[in-house]
């Protein structure tokens, strides 16, 4: 049954307000991680507490944790947040970071693998921020001992004998035969009638 254009009017002052909550909750948020005080990157116990508020204000304020949102309350960005992990740029506090880091990722990975989030965005942020990769691995199965080399050569030959052009071949029209018109001779000729 279609909807009215009331009920259409309605649902989208609905999904208008419901955009509006969102917006205001997440720039709550923003300014809360704002306010969480810069740990200085050389003293892990700075580093653990304000990874440790940042989980804390996701938990409270109902927002997924991001890679992002880390680096805000460590008072970075995101690639030298990265750089850190990926073991680039040498610090003190690169274990802790780290064992955050790491629950980033468990959450990323587990909010894709259960449709929390859009498979897209998820397969993105994977790719992006936990250096997942799609791979294909060819493995070549032969045990006839041919090497790389002689094996190319062997299909290419084959290729070169596939594409050779063909022949010609030669179609003679065939002749078709006309009727014959009945003459006056014909038509007095009479057939034997079995009955």
């Amino acid at each position: 049954m279609p909807m009215s254009a009331d009920d259409k009017k309605e649902l989208m002052q609905y999904e208008e307000e419901q955009k509006r909550e969102w917006n205001k909750l997440i720039l709550a948020h923003i300014k809360k991680l704002q306010a969480i005080p810069k740990p200085h990157v050389q003293f892990p116990t700075t580093i653990e507490k304000a990874c440790e508020e940042y989980f804390a204000l996701c938990q409270y304020d109902g927002v997924k944790p991001s890679v992002a949102g880390l680096s805000v309350a460590l008072g970075t960005n995101r690639t030298t947040l990265l750089s850190w992990v990926r073991g680039e740029v040498s610090i003190e506090s690169a274990d802790v970071i780290q064992r955050y880091f790491n629950l980033l990722e468990v959450f990323d990975e587990t909010a894709l693998k259960d449709n929390r989030v859009n498979a897209l965005a998820g397969v993105f942020n994977a790719k992006n921020n936990y250096d997942y990769k799609d791979q294909v691995e060819v493995k070549r199965i032969d045990d006839s001992g041919l090497t790389n080399e002689e094996i190319e050569k062997r299909y290419r030959l084959m290729h070169e004998i596939v594409e050779e052009t063909p022949k010609k071949i030669e179609v003679k029209e065939a002749e078709i035969s006309k009727p014959k018109k009945k003459t006056k001779k014909d038509s007095d000729k009479t057939e034997d009638v079995p009955f």
